[in-house]
């Protein structure tokens, strides 16, 4: 048996150059990939919705016609973007780690750390936007956006994307503090 604190730094007691990778960020990768679908299925539906959706209280016809959504639409896809963007960061540092046979650093590890979290955290941010836009019938239990809301903000409490535990520990990293904090690194 391997102990912990090996399989955290990549090390499986496999010469295969796939399974050198750190298991934290692999595993971790793979819900993200889940995360990210979620925000944009959301994002998806608010845009499809927007054209015939009328805006209660307002003179507005349609969602689509005002600026306001029209911003927060445009928000919460730049959001999600920016979370696609730090998953195909760290897939690449994956790959590049698997292709060259090379372990990753703990510099590296902490800074993926903390991407994850800062991901989930965006996709949280840009799903509660587009809710805000969907309204009050997001949260009825037959709405596909109360589904995407609540499986998203489920899946962002997983230990591997806890954004304050990723920044610290990435912190820590960038400042030369020598604790460590988690073994999932």
């Amino acid at each position: 048996m391997i102990p912990a604190t090996k399989l955290s730094e990549g090390s499986t007691g496999s010469d295969e150059p796939v399974h050198r990778l750190p298991f934290a960020s692999v595993a971790t990768l793979a819900l993200v990939g889940t995360l990210l679908g979620l925000g944009h299925a959301a994002l998806a539906l608010v845009i499809d919705k927007a054209p015939s959706k009328s805006m209660h209280h307002t003179f507005f016809a349609r969602q689509s016609d005002s600026v306001g959504v029209q911003v927060q639409v445009a928000e919460a896809a730049l959001k999600l973007q920016t979370a696609q963007l730090h998953a195909y960061r760290v897939a690449d540092d994956l790959g590049s780690a698997a292709g060259n046979g090379q372990d990753l650093d703990y510099g590296v590890r902490a800074r993926v750390r903390a991407q994850f979290g800062y991901l989930a955290q965006q996709v949280l941010d840009a799903i509660h936007i587009l809710v805000n836009v969907h309204g009050a019938a997001a949260f009825a239990e037959t709405s596909l956006m109360h589904q995407y809301w609540r499986d998203a903000n489920t899946a962002a409490r997983h230990a591997g994307l806890n954004a304050v535990v990723g920044y610290e520990v990435f912190g820590k990293e960038l400042l030369g503090v020598p604790e460590r904090i988690s073994p999932m690194v």
